[in-house]
């Protein structure tokens, strides 16, 4: 079935169901393939939705009368991918500035710079993104210091969040899922100029945070004793950072280089912290101390060429070795921001054509980027009891030419129409006398 048969299937279904079933109706989907928990496909499966919750997954699990019936027809069923990178909801034309509310420039607003409150569901990006069976997404800050003079405070770009992909103005699931601090060539320009001033912010925010959490008086008019006086933080600031220090959210480190990478693991180690790497092109040289810290990563998957002296050991089979040691994994990439979140999937897939087992892979795109995000245990999963987000797939999900014929966010089924299948439907038709601008 191609991308025309599959949006039309979707969107028949989703004419024939009441706006009321969209809802709130109980759904079951039958003769289902699944990957069970060891990786195993489980065919002629049923998998029972009601009240945003996945209620039953089973074999001779009967339908009742009163609820709608998709018959997937042998079709692989996953729970929902998640799109572990990008600012879905927050940028919709990168050259329009006024469209772009993903980072900040204020000396006074680093870590405690909170993105949620900034969220766009209706943007004409999420519905693409939904097309291709993402259902949640993170939702990172960018960095902000263009050519001014730094401060190592600003290797800290803010607080990502995570939002489901529904187009539901209650969507956003976890208004706090992680402080962003950006190494490497970023880190190094925000801080001043030297990658030593930028590893020495991250030291001084999570002390400044540390700090902040042993202190009696954590209101407007915290300030920061003597040794880190001139330490450029705000109380909003040390406020966040005082969560990571606490173990209360993740550090995301947005890092490449391995020498850096080491840095990240002592830092982790030293202060006892929960920590996620976002890219690690060179993080396969650490592979075992990653594993051993305890240390995700979000790895860029399609990247092979020494972008810049930060990538000098790229290599396609990363994440395979990274796997192999034991480190949990999600996927971003160089083509894989706001615009082109869709292609997470082709990332993995060509993870899995360097090594990276196919069952590891899609895990990576659900479960594992739901752990590593901060989700609960019901998110990411296709179980009794799981948030109902699903994902029934025309052929393999890592195929380019593999689309959804169904999508479920929270139990409710989705429009898989999108300003680009719009488009292509408005000018499909050839035979009409109207001129393509008034069709």
């Amino acid at each position: 079935m191609n991308r025309l048969q599959s949006a039309s299937l979707a969107a028949v279904t989703v004419a024939l169901l009441t706006a009321s079933s969209l809802v709130s109706a109980a759904t079951a989907i039958m003769n289902a393939t699944i990957l069970t928990g060891s990786g195993e496909r489980q065919s002629e499966t049923t998998i029972l939705i009601e009240n945003g919750v996945v209620q039953a997954v089973g074999q001779n699990i009967p339908a009742t009368d009163d609820m709608d019936v998709i018959d997937a027809e042998g079709r692989l069923v996953t729970a929902g991918f998640i799109a572990a990178s990008g600012s879905l909801g927050l940028v919709e034309v990168g050259a329009v500035r006024d469209s772009v509310d993903s980072g900040a420039k204020h000396a006074q607003l680093t870590a405690g710079f909170k993105l949620a409150d900034a969220f766009n569901p209706q943007s004409s990006l999420i519905a693409i993104a939904r097309t291709d069976g993402l259902t949640s997404a993170l939702i990172m800050p960018d960095l902000r210091n263009e050519g001014e003079e730094g401060a190592y405070s600003r290797v800290f770009a803010g607080t990502a969040a995570i939002a489901d992909l529904s187009g539901s103005f209650s969507s956003i699931r976890v208004p706090e899922a992680a402080v962003v601090a950006y190494l490497g060539d970023s880190g190094q320009g925000a801080a001043g100029g030297s990658r030593a001033a930028a590893l020495e912010g991250l030291r001084a925010g999570l002390d400044a945070g540390r700090m902040f959490a042993d202190s009696k008086d954590k209101g407007s008019r915290f300030s920061l004793p003597e040794s880190l006086a001139d330490a450029p933080f705000s109380p909003a600031d040390v406020a966040q950072l005082a969560k990571v220090a606490e173990g209360k959210l993740p550090l995301l480190v947005v890092v490449d280089k391995a020498a850096e990478i080491a840095q990240v693991i002592r830092i982790t180690k030293q202060y006892g912290i929960k920590t996620v790497i976002m890219g690690g092109a060179e993080a396969w040289q650490l592979a075992d101390e990653l594993a051993a810290a305890d240390i995700g990563v979000i790895v860029n998957g399609e990247n092979n060429l020494p972008l810049s002296f930060d990538h000098m050991g790229a290599r396609l089979d990363s994440a395979a070795i990274l796997a192999k040691a034991g480190v949990e994994l999600s996927f971003n990439g160089e083509n894989v921001g706001s615009h082109n979140a869709r292609n997470i999937r082709q990332t993995a897939g060509i993870a899995v054509a360097h090594g990276l087992p196919w069952e590891t892979a899609v895990r990576a795109l659900s479960t594992s980027a739901a752990h590593l995000l901060g989700f609960d245990g019901d998110v990411g999963r296709l179980q009794s009891g799981g948030v109902a987000d699903l994902v029934v797939w025309d052929g393999d999900p890592l195929e380019l030419q593999t689309y959804p014929t169904h999508v479920f966010i929270n139990g409710a089924l989705q429009d898989l129409s999108n300003r680009q299948t719009k488009l292509r439907d408005r000018y499909l038709e050839m035979d009409t006398p109207l001129p393509h601008a008034y069709r």
